[in-house]
């Protein structure tokens, strides 16, 4: 990254930013940690978003996930035969089916959500209470006001 930003003031405070948050990929705080369950990064995906919407349908799914269905629907048969997610009826239509995840999906979630618990836990220990309220406080506020943008731009997209 450095090699692409050399041009511009390390000084300046949307370069500092990007070298912050390229510091802080790596430490992966946000990731599920899919490798210690024999799972790929995408399927680890798959039942995390089954797990935080349970009884969704394979379309919801895919549209949540930006992937197409047909890669969905391979994604989730697979996980199905190793017995992470199975697929009930959905009681308001016969026809379709609704996504959920087995004893074995909840508990391997359950236990990716702790380890990105602890995680998080050892970059904030760093600082003291009123920091990390600080921290997040400033975070909350720049995040809300490029959502804010944002939804103005999808906003004008529609009209």
């Amino acid at each position: 990254m450095d090699k692409f930003i050399k041009d511009y003031d390390p000084h300046l405070p949307e370069i500092r930013l990007l070298r912050l948050m390229e510091r802080l990929k790596p430490l992966r705080l946000g990731d599920f940690p899919h490798n210690r369950y024999d799972l790929s990064f995408s399927q680890m995906e798959m039942i995390r978003s089954v797990g935080l919407n349970p009884g969704c349908h394979l379309q919801d799914l895919a549209e949540g996930l930006n992937l197409s269905s047909p890669t969905v629907s391979v994604g989730i048969r697979r996980l199905e035969e190793e017995g992470w997610v199975e697929r009930k009826s959905d009681p308001s239509d016969g026809r379709a089916t609704c996504l959920h995840l087995t004893q074995k999906g909840h508990e391997v979630l359950q236990k990716a959500i702790q380890a990105m618990v602890l995680g998080t836990q050892v970059f904030l220990q760093q600082l003291n209470s009123s920091e990390q309220e600080q921290l997040f406080g400033l975070l909350e506020k720049a995040i809300q006001g490029v959502e804010s943008l944002q939804q103005g731009t999808i906003k004008k997209k529609i009209n």
